[in-house]
């Protein structure tokens, strides 16, 4: 459980950071095998799941701050706008320009910490 939540902090303290599960595992002195079962198992998504909803969270936090979406793609760690956009979609079921101008599409996510709420919240369809 210890390197689960260091792995959290880790992703949660720079969600625009892409780590590798081998240098998450070695960050959290665990085997990155036991730390992707032990983390799939407590938060319900696998370490780079939960990395893409942290970027996503982040991505939210700049355009409700008024960055423009290219901007924002970019200081939350995607690498371009499009995967920007899937990403976004897949975890708040509307795309960036839908979630600024309150699109039918959007669905508000809230960040979790499932290790005291108990529940993870996972990508929807």
């Amino acid at each position: 459980v210890r390197a689960v939540r260091r792995a959290m902090d880790i992703m949660e303290a720079d969600p625009g950071q892409s780590l590798s599960l081998p240098a998450l595992a070695e960050a959290c002195g665990a085997d990155m095998y036991a730390l992707h079962r032990a983390f799939t198992r407590l938060v319900g998504l696998p370490p780079h799941a939960f990395q893409m909803q942290q970027a996503v969270e982040h991505a939210k936090t700049l355009l409700a701050g008024g960055m423009a979406i290219s901007q924002a793609a970019l200081d939350a760690g995607f690498a371009d706008q499009s995967h920007f956009s899937r990403c976004f979609r897949q975890f708040t079921g509307a795309t960036p320009g839908q979630y600024l101008g309150g699109g039918q599409g959007k669905q508000e996510s809230t960040p979790t910490n499932v290790l005291t709420q108990g529940q993870a919240a996972g990508p929807t369809k």
